[in-house]
């Protein structure tokens, strides 16, 4: 098992920022308000219940009963400009769910449910209102909610409580990716049984006693605060910082201490790409024999260079534009393949292949075979090693486009295999080691196989996604071979007898990296007929 050690010193400078908290009056809301009032923010709890100890000045309270909304609503627009909004309030089940009351006639009564007003209604209002405050302001802000380690490994004795503790968990993902490009973050913590007014610690005994996992209440705020600071969006505003060592190999270093580098999970892309994109699709643009207008047109909506930047995003500056210019190159050429054969894709790329290694020149007239052989050999006139330590790779994706296996493949663990030679699993590790001058070993590389193989996997299934409607179209209107559908969408459409839409559904949804990829096809978006 993993573990992650914070501590209060770990928590960044909260100076001239506002925090609203619900069941801040004790337990972990109290505990969470007192570290962040510690660290200079000014603090609004809100809870149904009076605080059992003095506040610091730093720390206001306010009556509030987070299941109405007329209370919540007056609350937010008492306090004004919010940056940090935790939904910690809950409530436990009393009981009725499981056991038959009944009124004086014999019906059965309908179970109390003020654990779904408070846990759950509650909750998604408050993050309602939060949102509204934030996004009228324009403020860049946080927002965690509290669930529970029930909301993953259920307690039998409390279904309707582990119930809306698993809601939060999900709606958290499902909002995350709809604010993905708002600055506003959200995030949950599950803590495990907590010593708090809804867990004293006599009904805790118990569970301590067995051994399982149990915290106290100051312990938890840790974790929604790292979960504010660094997991989705950063308090402060630097990125993780990266050192050059006199070699120029690239490290990270990341400590929790230091708030200049605090850790963040967030799709990143080269500073350089609106310069590089514009560079690289206009020389395309100048020197590729596209068939028409509405052909141009597609070729700059496909952004090649923007996705390569969003792959190679710390890319040396006087680099990223050969791994722009070579992926925009290999997608060309394989929309090319499109109308062949395999045996004429074949021979096709075996000449490329020969330019490509400078064995043979190239037909000035001809764009394909000159931009081919001068890219190549200016990559080598920058890094000769490195460059070389990319040709095989690109040989191997090449040779795969016309390799006669993928006419044939009937099953997804086939299909998988075969694209980890496609995708160019090997071809994009090694033009990220150009485009960083990163000189590794072969032990170093292998350290971080699984993590290439999974990554190319990830890679290939999303752009399956993306791309199902022009390859369908393709099969449809180029060369039988060379247009063949060859994607997951059809394969496990095959296997399962579903529908290519819902294919694509089960596809996503087995891909865990599908927000960050959705943030590289944004200009493409999520058909909403998924």
């Amino acid at each position: 098992m993993a573990t992650l050690s914070i501590k209060e010193e770990d928590i960044p400078l909260q100076s001239g920022r506002k925090a609203i908290i619900t069941g801040g009056a004790s337990g972990i809301g109290l505990a969470t308000a007192k570290v962040l009032a510690a660290k200079g923010a000014d603090v609004v709890i809100l809870d149904i219940s009076e605080p059992e100890e003095t506040l610091p000045s730093t720390i206001r309270f306010r009556k509030c009963d987070i299941s109405q909304w007329s209370d919540l609503r007056d609350a937010f627009a008492d306090v004004g400009v919010i940056h940090i909004a935790v939904a910690n309030a809950g409530q436990s089940e009393d009981g009725t769910y499981l056991t038959d009351s009944f009124d004086a006639q014999g019906n059965l009564l309908e179970p109390n449910y003020d654990v779904i007003d408070v846990n759950l209604r509650g909750t998604l209002n408050f993050v309602k209102l939060a949102l509204h405050n934030m996004r009228s302001n324009q403020t860049k802000g946080s927002i965690v909610l509290t669930s529970s380690a029930t909301a993953y490994l259920a307690e039998q004795s409390l279904p309707v409580y582990s119930g809306t503790k698993a809601a939060l968990a999900n709606f958290m993902r499902a909002m995350r990716s709809t604010l993905r490009d708002s600055g506003i973050t959200i995030n949950t913590v599950a803590p495990a049984a907590t010593i708090t007014k809804l867990l004293p610690a006599d009904l805790a005994a118990p569970i301590i006693a067995a051994g399982l996992p149990s915290a106290v209440s100051s312990i938890v705020p840790m974790f929604s605060l790292h979960a504010l600071a660094s997991l989705i969006f950063p308090l402060t505003t630097s990125s993780p910082k990266l050192q050059w060592t006199s070699d120029e190999k690239i490290s990270r270093e990341y400590s929790p201490t230091n708030s200049n580098s605090v850790s963040r999970f967030s799709a990143k892309i080269h500073r350089l790409e609106p310069q590089i994109s514009a560079e690289v699709n206009g020389f395309f643009l100048e020197h590729w024999p596209f068939e028409n207008d509405k052909a141009r047109k597609k070729f700059i909506a496909a952004g090649f260079s923007r996705v390569t930047c969003f792959y190679y995003p710390v890319a040396l500056d006087d680099r990223i534009g050969f791994a722009c210019r070579l992926l925009t190159l290999l997608f060309l050429i394989d929309d090319l393949l499109e109308d062949m054969s395999l045996e004429d894709g074949s021979a096709y790329n075996e000449r490329l292949i020969l330019l490509s290694r400078g064995d043979t020149q190239p037909d000035r007239n001809v764009p394909v075979e000159w931009i081919t052989y001068d890219l190549w050999n200016d990559m080598r006139s920058c890094d000769k090693a490195l460059a070389e330590e990319i040709l095989e790779p690109v040989f191997t994706f090449m040779r795969a486009q016309t390799d006669k296996s993928r006419l044939s493949i009937q099953e997804l663990g086939e299909y998988l295999r075969y694209r980890e030679r496609d995708v160019g699993k090997a071809l994009l590790s090694a033009l990220m080691r150009f485009s960083m001058k990163l000189d590794l070993t072969a032990e170093e590389l292998n350290t971080v196989h699984d993590i290439e193989m999974n990554c190319s996997k990830h890679i290939f299934v999303v752009n399956d996604i993306y791309s199902w409607e022009k390859e369908l179209k393709a099969s449809q209107t180029g060369h039988q071979e060379g247009s063949a559908l060859c994607s997951s969408v059809s394969v496990l459409s095959s296997e399962t007898s579903l529908d290519y839409k819902a294919s694509k559904r089960v596809l996503w949804t087995m891909c865990p990296l599908q927000q960050g990829f959705a943030v590289i096809h944004e200009g493409f978006g999520i058909p909403n007929e998924w």
